[in-house]
């Protein structure tokens, strides 16, 4: 990520007339894409009243109780713009919005405030508030997987940083806001009652990774197959196997890795055994590889992690 997109933004700010107050939201779906008619379900809005209205529309009538919400769907993902509204970083909202989904959010008012979210499968992982690189105070279940990111692009002196948020959410969703978008009358919905999402049940909690799942399911096949190889090589290497390279053609050597694997009985071997089993295209097994392929790499694993990053978001 360049300081290029934080100056795109910055002049995108003072030219689409959106630097006083606005929530920016991002959602896709992870085991199925996410739809608009979804979103605006999940937050509680009137399915009626979607039509196109113009953004000063939500300034100039603006409700706290009844908020104006403006919405558009480019490609996979759904991007939901608040003027003068903050429906997107309310807990509530956000775990709602994140079912099954990664969410994203910058936001920022005439006070000040300005802040960024991060949430996955109902889990909100990471949120600062985006002024001070120096001393930025984070929070959520794991800021580490949104807080490099941000604090790279932070500027030396103190100040709203909100350009730093908005090209942090472009570089890892692909959605650009374009000035263009928000000269024109956009679709748009009203939701009745916003506190109608607060009985979304919160997630179980559980030991698992959705910021990495999230990272593997977005993947390319490519990504995947690069993925599957670094692991299963480092497997073998790791306990001194010389079967066990990874062929995209054939699992015979899988097969030759897990049973080498299982013959020691080691706790460490057996978990590295069912990640060469798990290790798939497929989305619903991701977690379980997850899970094996920490216990198999024990200490080598935060290194192994960043790897699996790396490919799977293309900088590796």
């Amino acid at each position: 990520m360049s300081d290029d997109l934080v100056d795109y933004y910055r002049t995108f700010l003072v030219e689409s007339g959106m630097e006083i107050a606005m929530s920016w939201t991002v959602v896709r779906g992870l085991s199925k894409p996410v739809t608009i008619e979804d979103v605006v379900r999940r937050m509680g809005g009137d399915l009626s009243t979607l039509a196109e209205r113009p953004l000063e529309a939500a300034y100039d009538e603006y409700d706290t109780s009844r908020p104006m919400v403006h919405i558009a769907q480019p490609g996979p993902a759904v991007s939901i713009i608040e003027n003068n509204g903050f429906q997107g970083t309310r807990n509530e909202m956000m775990r709602a919005l994140s079912q099954d989904a990664v969410l994203h959010n910058v936001y920022w008012q005439v006070n000040g405030q300005d802040r960024i979210h991060y949430a996955v499968r109902g889990r909100q992982l990471a949120g600062a508030e985006l002024v001070d690189r120096d001393g930025m105070f984070w929070w959520g279940d794991d800021p580490p997987t949104l807080a490099p990111e941000v604090e790279a692009l932070m500027d030396a002196d103190p100040g709203p940083q909100r350009a730093v948020g908005m090209a942090v959410i472009e570089a890892r969703t692909g959605v650009q806001l374009e000035k263009a978008w928000f000269k024109l009358p956009q679709l748009s919905f009203l939701i009745p009652d916003p506190t109608v999402v607060d009985a979304t049940p919160e997630p179980p909690r559980d030991e698992g990774d959705p910021d990495l799942v999230a990272w593997l399911t977005f993947a390319d096949t490519v990504q995947r197959t690069r993925v599957r190889e670094l692991l299963v090589d480092l497997l073998a290497d790791r306990f001194d196997l010389e079967r066990g390279r990874f062929h995209p053609d054939s699992f015979d050597d899988h097969r030759a890795l897990v049973a080498d694997l299982e013959s020691s009985g080691e706790p460490e071997q057996l978990a590295a055994a069912r990640t060469v089993e798990v290790v798939d295209d497929e989305p619903a097994n991701f977690d379980a590889a997850i899970v094996h392929s920490r216990s198999a790499f024990a200490e080598m694993w935060p290194d192994v992690r960043a790897a699996i990053v790396a490919i799977a978001r293309g900088s590796s």
